[in-house]
């Protein structure tokens, strides 16, 4: 019998190049928490035996390479419980605010072993990417919402994985990875293969001013991939309750009402509203860099309009659950 479509664990992407998986979850092959461990997806791709990288993910731009000299590193860490685990992230991430680390400037923090689900990884402290030209490792993120980047450099058999959100994106997290690969392979742009994953879409993702200003202020060609919605309301055509869905945008904007409240929803009406594209966002600046336009693959689906498949946090107002991207080499 043919699998349902919400029934598939995950959505595959560069398919065309055998000598990789690259794959995105579906909310039934998702997971409950961090970091992705799902053992029954990776049972069904028979790479549980590999080591797994599961970078922190912090909405930031900083890129790990996975070598044997992280690996030995991971190893003198040890192996730690999740709640060691736990507790080693919350000080990493509190060592990173203390050394500067949201301007760029902080070293990366030591990765240690977790094992989770009868898998055995390297977590990676303050990390939102991750590169290898290892074949005995599974690169891997998790998201609700954000976007996964692939990239494959076949000349030199290399692969990078990142995850890029409004924030990461913001800071160039795909060309980070790409940079990473040219510094640590050799990697060419006019080379790479690279896909965009499932995420939100321009239909639901709203912002506000300061978001695209931003934006404009580090890509000049902002505005190509924005468009000012003034009432609120998304309009994308498989949301199936374009009321419902704009009154709720509406709410959260203007908030409940009452006469206490009235100078707020005055202000904050008159507030421009925009929906980005975070997708074109992703692929341009890579195809500036030099990645063909042709070899940058980018997946339609939205998270956050299409319920059954996948789970979102904008949607979903906060959520734990998570899909996960998966890239290794073969």
């Amino acid at each position: 019998m043919k699998q349902n479509a919400f029934e598939k664990k995950y959505l595959s992407y560069l398919t065309d190049r055998k000598e990789l998986f690259a794959a995105y979850s579906t909310r039934a092959g998702g997971v409950p928490s961090y970091p992705y461990a799902n053992a029954e997806v990776f049972g069904s791709l028979g790479v549980s035996g590999r080591l797994f990288a599961w970078p922190n993910q912090v909405h930031g731009s900083c890129v790990a390479v996975l070598d044997g000299s992280m690996i030995e590193t991971a190893r003198r860490s040890g192996t730690l419980s999740e709640e060691a685990a736990a507790t080693r992230i919350r000080a990493a991430e509190e060592f990173g605010k203390n050394a500067g680390w949201e301007t760029g400037k902080s070293p990366l923090t030591e990765p240690f072993f977790l094992e989770k689900n009868g898998l055995r990884g390297i977590r990676i402290p303050l990390t939102d990417g991750i590169v290898t030209d290892r074949n005995d490792v599974v690169l891997t993120t998790i998201h609700a919402d954000c976007l996964a980047v692939y990239l494959y450099d076949p000349e030199n058999h290399a692969v990078g994985l990142c995850h890029a959100g409004w924030k990461g994106t913001l800071g160039g997290i795909a060309l980070r990875t790409l940079e990473t690969m040219r510094d640590a392979y050799g990697t060419k742009p006019e080379n790479v293969f690279a896909a965009i994953s499932a995420g939100i879409s321009q239909c639901c993702f709203q912002v506000g001013e300061e978001v695209v200003l931003a934006f404009r202020n580090a890509f000049p060609y902002t505005g190509e991939y924005v468009t000012r919605d003034a009432e609120g309301a998304s309009e994308c055509t498989a949301c199936g309750d374009m009321e419902r869905l704009a009154a709720e945008l509406r709410a959260k904007r203007i908030g409940p009402a009452g006469p206490d409240r009235a100078a707020d929803r005055e202000e904050r009406a008159e507030t421009p509203r925009y929906h980005m594209n975070l997708k074109g966002l992703n692929k341009r600046q890579l195809a500036d860099a030099g990645v063909p336009s042709a070899r940058i693959g980018v997946d339609t689906h939205c998270t956050c309009c299409e319920p059954a498949l996948f789970w979102s946090y904008r949607r979903e107002k906060g959520c734990r659950e998570r899909q996960g991207a998966i890239l290794y080499l073969k």
